[in-house]
């Protein structure tokens, strides 16, 4: 099977394609990427999921799409809760790039019904030493914790997070941004108050509100004031 599907891989491939994403994912060999288009690799999975995805699951991968079909898969297979962190305690570890992060991430929408425990296992997830366990902790609470399931301490938390790792800090600026979308009132008081221990992702998470059409024109207003320039931080 393994051995057919990398041949199916290479046969999907899309020359451009693999050198647009050689080019916005960095921490990827080129030699690993075959260049095959996210959607063709979603219909992929679902052909697995009905056959071989345990056997694939339980494999070496070498290549970018392998680990992209893998977290596409851990969204797909019908695991119970326990069975899909186990495969998640696993998996996290290997992930070595943001696209393959964030795409497991939103693939697995039937977590829904299991937020309470998922927001815990996030909890302990963020505090991983392992950059894109971080970063799949942070991008899990943007997309399925500022909603219904949203718990205001989740901000402070995040807001005192501290790392030295780029993609877990411009993860950290993508929630920012979009809870000052989904949850205005609560998040703009944390940037008033210079809450956010890292200027770098304040000001990074003003600049990517002020991109949004979903944020009204007095409150971008409102919120270019809040941007911390050296002067303002020499003050304090």
């Amino acid at each position: 099977m393994k051995l057919n599907l990398i041949e199916k891989l290479n046969e999907l491939s899309d020359a451009d394609y693999k050198n647009f994403n050689t080019k916005i994912i960095h921490t990827v060999d080129n030699e690993k990427v075959i260049g095959v288009k996210v959607p063709i690799l979603k219909k992929l999975a679902k052909e697995l999921s009905k056959d071989d995805a345990l056997e694939f699951l339980h494999s070496e991968h070498y290549y970018y799409e392998e680990f992209l079909l893998h977290g596409i898969l851990l969204g797909l297979v019908k695991f119970t809760e326990n069975e899909l962190y186990d495969e998640l305690e696993k998996f996290l570890p290997k992930i070595d790039n943001w696209a393959v992060c964030d795409t497991t991430v939103s693939g697995l929408k039937r977590i829904k019904k299991h937020s309470t425990t998922y927001f815990k296992k996030c909890k302990q997830w963020l505090n991983s030493p392992h950059e894109y366990t971080a970063r799949f902790a942070i991008v899990s609470l943007l997309v399925y914790f500022l909603d219904k399931s949203f718990d205001a301490s989740i901000l402070y938390e995040l807001a005192k997070k501290e790392s030295s790792y780029f993609y877990v800090n411009m993860a950290l600026a993508w929630f920012f941004s979009f809870a000052l979308i989904k949850q205005y009132d609560l998040t703009v008081k944390l940037f008033e108050n210079n809450t956010i221990t890292n200027q770098w992702v304040h000001n990074k998470a003003l600049q990517k509100a002020l991109e949004s059409y979903r944020i009204s024109l007095s409150q971008k207003e409102y919120l270019k004031s809040l941007k911390i320039t050296s002067k303002h931080k020499n003050n304090n």
